[in-house]
């Protein structure tokens, strides 16, 4: 190789350098989602039934009391039951 073609090599080879590598930019955001899904779906397994019963126990005892939550619209039975119920 000629000089030239050496420092044109060179300059190319630096430019390559100042880049961020290709592959951690495709998959920095793929295991992200993966990851993200992998969450949702033990939430859905593990804590979404409990918190289904808990909400269907909390309802019951209100029931039961005669708690109205029409009176109580900021109470923390009424957030319980209209908000967090899915």
């Amino acid at each position: 190789m000629t000089e030239i073609q050496l420092e044109k090599y060179a300059s190319i080879y630096d430019r390559l350098n100042e880049q961020p590598d290709i592959q951690e930019l495709i998959a920095t955001p793929l295991l992200q989602q993966l990851d993200l899904e992998d969450d949702q779906k033990l939430y859905i397994q593990r804590t979404l039934p409990w918190q289904d019963f808990n909400i269907y126990n909390l309802q019951a005892v209100i029931d039961e009391i005669g708690w109205d939550t029409d009176d109580y619209p900021g109470s923390f039975a009424s957030y319980v039951i209209f908000v967090l119920k899915p």
